[in-house]
């Protein structure tokens, strides 16, 4: 079982990515912020997925620096309802466009955490 941290602003898809991966067998937890997830990490989080443009002294960019900093081998997936620059993020980071359903929530999740 992978641990995963969720992060976004807007309560219903935090909630509803939150379903959908502890459905998938995942452990989670949730943070509405950038700024709120950094208090959550630690080396028991195999992977975040995190909103892209979020209010706030930090958005999801910013949160990728700081996990790639601290935590190096936590996987990252960014969503975005937004075209996301080429070469804003290393070739690990898994970008996720919105909308997106189940399976390609579940299908990059298993690309950033090998066996989940």
């Amino acid at each position: 079982m992978s641990r995963i941290l969720v992060v976004d602003d807007n309560e219903l898809v935090r909630n509803m990515t939150d379903l959908v991966l502890r459905s998938s067998g995942h452990d989670t937890l949730t943070a509405d912020s950038a700024t709120a997830a950094l208090g959550l990490l630690d080396d028991s989080i195999d992977a975040v997925v995190t909103d892209l443009t979020m209010p706030g002294e930090m958005d999801g960019g910013d949160l990728v620096g700081h996990v790639r900093e601290r935590f190096p081998s936590i996987g990252i997936v960014v969503i975005s309802g937004y075209s996301v620059e080429a070469g804003r993020f290393d070739e690990a980071v898994e970008i996720l466009n919105k909308p997106f359903g189940v399976d390609q929530l579940s299908a990059a999740v298993a690309r950033v955490v090998p066996g989940a």
